[in-house]
């Protein structure tokens, strides 16, 4: 809500330019500029809020989170090709309701792609407990 109170016109619309490029390389198969460029929307949207403290959390926790799930994780036909454009529109909405709905969904949605990414090593390693439980 931050966002749509304080970001000028400007800092907007670099924000709708920048979340297009990154769902236009959301479905490439080399993810190596989309990683690039995710990262730095979420850093611009912090920033363009005046948040020091989520801009913080996003530089700490986002580059190596996103790395490894940009990596991992392939585009999958059923990826939204709107994903950022829709946060960027809602968040600039003005609309309380709407950028909170906006942010849920798109933080649950990087949670599912999280998990599924994650997935096979918790599978590794439950099978490497049962075996060293058993042996």
């Amino acid at each position: 809500m931050l966002f749509s109170q304080v970001a000028t016109a400007a800092e907007r619309s670099e924000l709708r330019r920048l979340a297009t490029r990154v769902d236009g390389l959301s479905m490439k198969s080399d993810r190596s500029m989309y990683v690039t460029l995710h990262l730095k929307l979420h850093q611009r949207i912090a920033e363009c809020a005046r948040c020091e403290a989520l801009s913080e959390a996003i530089g700490r926790t986002h580059a190596m989170a996103m790395i490894w799930f940009c990596v991992m994780r392939k585009p999958s036909p059923d990826d939204s090709p709107r994903r950022h454009q829709h946060l960027v529109d809602e968040i600039s909405s003005g609309d309380e309701t709407r950028i909170a709905t906006a942010v849920r969904e798109h933080l649950a949605v990087g949670k599912r792609h999280t998990i599924e990414v994650l997935e096979p090593c918790f599978k590794t390693n439950s099978l490497r407990f049962s075996r060293t439980r058993s042996a």
